[in-house]
């Protein structure tokens, strides 16, 4: 079966930094979130996460952690 995944789009515009820089530090940071680059045409446009290997409380690091980089 697949897993059910999220993705999210990022608007260049309104984020505190680009799709690429954003991926960077979510992989990077303190806790690491790991998510999956997605690019269309060669333009990263968002990523994707997949809860499946969430522990207990851990979607509420990963969404500050998201917040955090989007500038929400």
């Amino acid at each position: 079966q697949p897993v059910p995944r999220l993705h999210l789009a990022v608007d260049d515009l309104s984020a505190k930094a680009d799709t690429a820089t954003v991926v960077a530090r979510l992989l990077e940071g303190d806790p690491a979130v790991a998510v999956v680059p997605d690019a269309q045409s060669g333009r990263p446009r968002g990523f994707w996460i997949g809860p499946d290997q969430l522990q207990p409380g851990e979607a509420e690091l990963v969404a500050s952690a998201i917040r955090r980089e989007l500038g929400g």
